[in-house]
């Protein structure tokens, strides 16, 4: 039976005497290892956003019709997102609490928070050294790097038994080429924004910041400073174009998706 696991956990900086802090919400299931992440506006007080994350993680595992296990510790905030998660599902859900000060119990979920925390930390430390400049950690760009962490691990990182979680749930490699998140990139435009049969005589190709993979479709997300865009086909630049910092503070409207 498929096991799910989720926690909170905080990141957060102090630059000139202000305290920068986001909270980050971590799904794990627990066979395959699978990591889903995202940043919540705060902890318990918007428990349907973190329920609905949970749920559309499930989805995207194919257990939304699935007898599944919920394992949680005894934290309020999270006990109420698993208690909507059950309310909503029509499927089985078996509820499993994890005995008080026990760590172990829920230490797999733990992990990966852990991960998420530092692979979020590398990304943020690489954009800045990219660009030459500070990026606040509550920048919009920092969510979609909250995002790519979870798709990262769970596409890339090697387990004990050679495996990574992807090949564990879907019994292949994830082979869709990607580049750096953040960077500078160009993008076929959409023909359901060419529209058939117009601006046929227009340039195909746009330019925009590369804010990971919509992992439901394989899809890169772009960011344009219109909103936020799903395409099929990226180009990279230059070298010396790839992080053009009058770009990236172009993106205005940079919302981070609301599914895995």
């Amino acid at each position: 039976m498929p096991t799910y696991a989720s926690d909170y956990g905080f990141l957060g900086s102090e630059r000139d005497g202000e305290r920068d802090t986001i909270t980050i919400y971590v799904v794990k299931e627990v066979q395959t290892k699978c990591i889903f992440s995202t940043v919540v506006p705060k902890k318990g007080t918007q428990t349907s956003v973190s329920a609905l994350f949970l749920l559309e993680s499930i989805e995207f595992m194919g257990h939304s019709n699935t007898p599944i296990s919920i394992k949680t510790d005894q934290e309020p905030a999270i006990i109420a997102v698993n208690k909507l998660v059950i309310d909503r599902r029509t499927a089985q859900t078996i509820y499993e609490e994890s005995p008080v000060g026990s760590s172990q119990s829920n230490g797999s979920v733990e992990n990966a928070v852990g991960k998420v925390k530092g692979l979020v930390r590398t990304l943020h430390n690489s954009l800045e050294m990219n660009y030459k400049r500070k990026i606040p950690m509550k920048h919009a760009i920092v969510s979609w790097l909250v995002i790519h962490a979870g798709f990262a691990l769970t596409r890339f990182e090697v387990g004990h038994d050679g495996m990574t979680a992807y090949y564990r749930h879907k019994r292949k490699q994830f082979l869709i080429p990607t580049v750096e998140i953040g960077e500078c990139v160009h993008y076929m435009i959409p023909k359901r924004t060419i529209g058939p049969g117009k601006n046929s005589f227009d340039c195909k190709w746009a330019d925009g910041v590369y804010l990971g993979v919509r992992a439901i479709s394989n899809e890169a997300w772009i960011g344009t400073p219109e909103g936020v865009i799903k395409v099929r086909t990226i180009r990279r630049k230059p070298i010396e174009s790839r992080f053009n910092i009058d770009e990236l503070l172009s993106l205005i409207h940079i919302s981070e998706p609301t599914r895995p």
